[in-house]
């Protein structure tokens, strides 16, 4: 959908309503993983992996400043939420179509 006041020096761009929290999960992979604005994400990424080191929400959130107009304050909100929320637990974590698992946190 357009916003009803669309802010021209932003481009041409639309806003996505999902239906479901998981097809909103989607949609946001998908525009990280094809959007030309999040080159860098990808690059950093593929780096990483190409020297075995570990890929983290941390790490690859500071490419993410093209995402927000807010930019490095939307950096520092999302690796905020990621510490707040102890999400560099599932760093590792990874898609299967197997059995879902609970995960549980450490103790600190």
């Amino acid at each position: 959908m357009i916003p009803k006041q669309q802010r021209k020096e932003l481009g041409n761009y639309g806003l996505a309503r999902f239906d479901t929290p998981l097809a909103s999960v989607e949609g946001y992979m998908l525009n990280l993983n094809t959007n030309n604005a999040y080159k860098q994400l990808r690059e950093l990424r593929a780096s990483l992996r190409a020297d075995n080191k570990p890929i983290t929400g941390l790490e690859l959130a500071g490419t993410l400043d093209k995402y927000s107009e807010r930019g490095q304050a939307y950096i520092d909100g999302i690796r905020q939420m990621i510490s707040y929320n102890k999400l560099d637990q599932v760093d590792e974590a990874y898609l299967s179509d197997a059995a879902p698992l609970h995960l549980i946190p450490r103790p600190d």
